[in-house]
């Protein structure tokens, strides 16, 4: 293979993701709790007007779930209720639902309608009727069905825009599978949704075609969302978690053409990153393989990464032979703009109004001491700067180099790192992370989503777009080897090696083991500025410690279970209610399951006394 554009990547840094969704059923439906009261104005101080708000709430990223009319007209499972009721989804899957004013339509916030010709897709292609046109109105995940926080008190309930749902996201999308699966085999279900979706079309022919095309999307075996491979190990992600990584590199693994059905084990479920600020840091995810990266004018490391959510949020998706000639839906444009607006995206300021005013007294105690046990790894900054680049520390699980370790869960870090499939299409290219070989019949996932995103934008049609990302790949492989690039690319062709990948334990917890005998950068943590960390509990990478006081306590102190799902919020200890009362809390968050574990960041708040930790906490109000 010897493309001289496409193999000069062996160097490229880490490549990244974000949110991303799976139907992988867990928990059972969970009973109805109180639906979300309405908005109201809460000054957060967080720059954006009301009219670039309802835009993020609404704007495509080129995500197709399933055709807008069908969302509209499916049933829940066992029950004749429309899944789209406000009582289910705010009621039951903690999902807000808002009013598509430009649409006519009410959808969970963060559902964007999806308009374009899809005559070149593949699953998403469908006709179910005569004379339909290629431009059907599909509903889609955008950024802020994930990345939106709602707050509750005392009967007041406000957004947070770019904080991280409480929603139980995981629930919403298994019960989305089944209500598909019912309407397949209830016939009388089955009238039901087509006199909604046919309405005045409703034949005989058309009914057959909505058949079919209901029973090619729901069992499309490279659709992760309704595929029957999931596995979670038997982990519950419960409201606001989600294994977003798993989810990507399952949805990759499927679009391949691998020989043999994938099995991607998403059991590392995380919080929803929040993302103010991401576009000053230099890398982002949890894990911080992700970097920022400006070539051209391009935001391309944020490009990169957000082609990656939106393959795991079910864009239409094609990968041709040799992993080229890639066809998608991800809208590109989009993504670019929603990048550029989060730049102008402040912290959201404590609502003082409300909650009441952070404890003067406790403040200046607070700053001295976040300076001397915070401020190494979590950069002080203002809240108003929205400029200065910001360098994050990586904390490595299993460092050699005397530094303490993190010693938190370490499964999300060690998934990213270990996943083992088979390549298909993706055979014979160049690896982009992982090292200096070229991928043989089984790849890691990180090379090969890593290549879903980078020919995404090899394959645009805006040719200045793609030129950028051409001579990003070509200077990262040059600068590395320091070689010019016609000699760089004769010794990739010839003399790397095609070394097996490692294959690492199917169990769990030896496969852990394996993974912290390894000292490698990807293996790690971030850590980043504090901005507005009030309104982001719960804590730690995987929302093991509920409250900004919990994380004061030494680990073995720290709440072992807590009730999640509950969007009240608690203003003396920074985080939400967790008691079983607190309304919509539905889910019993166990610590003591791997994935779920609590322990570690501890950087000396075991000698903290009782009133430091209480001036800590006041004083990240005020961040």
């Amino acid at each position: 293979m010897r493309n001289r554009f496409l193999l000069p990547v062996l160097a490229l840094v880490p490549l990244l993701f974000s949110c991303s969704n799976s139907g992988v059923p867990v928990t059972e439906p969970q009973a109805v709790v109180p639906v979300t009261p309405p908005t109201a104005k809460v000054n957060l101080d967080q720059g954006w007007t009301d009219e670039q708000v309802t835009w993020w709430y609404e704007v495509t990223q080129g995500a197709r779930v399933l055709p807008l009319s069908w969302f509209l007209a499916l049933e829940r499972s066992g029950s004749t209720q429309l899944l789209l009721d406000d009582a289910n989804f705010a009621g039951r899957y903690g999902w807000p639902m808002i009013d598509v004013k430009s649409e006519g339509v009410r959808l969970p916030r963060g559902f964007a309608i999806d308009q374009q010709d899809d005559s070149a897709y593949n699953h998403t292609k469908l006709r179910w009727k005569q004379g339909q046109a290629v431009d059907e109105k599909w509903a889609g995940i955008t950024c802020s069905g994930c990345h939106n926080s709602q707050i509750s008190y005392q009967g007041t309930s406000f957004a947070v825009p770019g904080g991280q749902t409480r929603a139980d996201v995981q629930l919403a999308l298994v019960e989305l599978n089944a209500a598909f699966a019912a309407t397949l085999s209830d016939s009388l279900k089955f009238d039901r949704f087509a006199e909604r979706v046919l309405g005045a079309e409703n034949t005989a022919t058309n009914r057959a075609m909505l058949r079919n095309a209901v029973h090619k999307l729901r069992y499309d075996s490279r659709n992760h969302l309704y595929s029957e491979q999931g596995d979670t190990d038997g982990i519950a992600y419960g409201p606001g978690r989600l294994d977003a990584v798993g989810h990507i590199y399952d949805r990759v693994a499927r679009l391949v053409e691998p020989t043999t059905p994938p099995k991607v084990i998403s059991d590392a479920p995380v919080d929803y990153p929040f993302l103010w600020n991401v576009p000053q840091l230099d890398r982002v995810q949890w894990t911080g393989f992700a970097p920022n990266l400006k070539v051209a004018g391009y935001d391309l490391g944020a490009l990169i990464r957000n082609i990656g959510e939106v393959s795991g949020v079910f864009a239409d998706m094609e990968v041709g032979p040799n992993g080229l000639n890639y066809i998608s839906s991800v809208n590109v444009d989009s993504l670019l703009e929603i990048e550029n607006r989060l730049g102008k995206l402040k912290p959201p300021k404590w609502p003082s109004e409300l909650f009441g005013a952070p404890k003067t007294e406790a403040i200046a105690m607070g700053k001295d001491l976040f300076a001397s046990n915070c401020a190494g790894c979590h950069t002080a900054m203002d809240r108003a700067d929205l400029s200065t680049p910001i360098l994050t520390d990586q904390t490595r699980l299993a460092p050699t180099n005397g530094s303490e370790p993190l010693a938190t869960d370490p499964v999300a870090a060690c998934n990213g790192y270990q996943v083992v499939v088979d390549s298909g299409e993706f055979k014979n290219m160049p690896e982009l992370v992982s090292g200096q070989a070229i991928m043989g019949d089984q790849a890691y996932l990180l090379d090969m989503t890593a290549w879903l995103q980078v020919g995404t934008i090899l394959n645009s049609a805006d040719e200045n777009l793609a030129a950028a990302g051409r001579t990003f790949l070509a200077g990262a492989y040059e600068q590395v080897l320091n070689l010019p690039l016609p000699a760089a690319l004769d010794l990739l062709a010839y003399n790397l090696s095609r070394g097996p990948v490692r294959h690492f334990s199917e169990d769990k917890t030896t496969r852990m083991a394996e993974c912290l005998d390894i000292d490698h950068k990807l293996i790690a943590y971030k850590a980043r500025p504090l901005n507005g960390i009030w309104a982001t509990a719960p804590y730690l990478h995987n929302g093991s410690v509920p409250t900004l006081y919990d994380l004061m306590l030494p680990p073995a102190e720290r709440p072992k279970t807590f009730y999640a799902g509950s969007t009240e919020y608690d203003p003396l200890n920074g985080g939400y209610r967790t008691d079983a009362a607190a309304p919509g809390n539905r889910f019993l968050f166990d610590t003591s399951i791997l994935g779920n574990l609590n322990g570690g960041h501890v950087y000396g708040v075991d000698t903290l006394t009782e009133a430091q930790r209480r001036a800590l906490v006041e004083y990240m109000k005020t961040l």
